[in-house]
C-alpha cells in the first residue's frame, strides 16, 4: 500500500514541475525475514503522500495546494494569537 502511495506522491511532484530527486529515496531495510525496500520522504512528499491526490487532474491538485496553505496559515495565525498562559508558582 505504502509503494502505491508513494508513486501516486511522485506523478503529483511530476505533475506539478517539482524535482522528485531531493524528497525520495529508497532505502533497504533488513530485519530477521530478509530485506525490504523502503522510504526516505521529505516533509513535503509527505504532505503530497497525505494529499493523496489525483495526479492526471491539475486543477484539483491546486485546489488542494491552496486549500492545504490555507489550512496552515490559519494554524500559525492562531498560534501566534494565542494569549499565553501565565504560570503562577503557589
Amino acid at each position: 500500500m505504502i509503494e502505491v502511495s508513494v508513486h501516486r506522491a511522485i506523478e503529483i511532484f511530476k505533475t506539478l514541475h517539482h524535482e522528485t530527486d531531493n524528497h525520495f529515496l529508497k532505502v533497504y531495510r533488513g530485519s530477521s525475514n530478509g530485506t525490504f525496500k523502503d522510504w526516505k520522504l521529505s516533509e513535503l512528499a509527505c504532505l503530497y503522500m497525505l494529499m493523496d491526490g489525483d495526479p492526471r487532474d491539475l486543477d484539483s491538485l491546486v485546489h488542494q495546494q491552496t486549500t492545504l496553505i490555507d489550512q496552515m496559515l490559519h494554524h500559525v495565525m492562531e498560534l501566534h494569537t494565542k494569549p499565553l498562559a501565565s504560570s503562577v508558582a503557589g
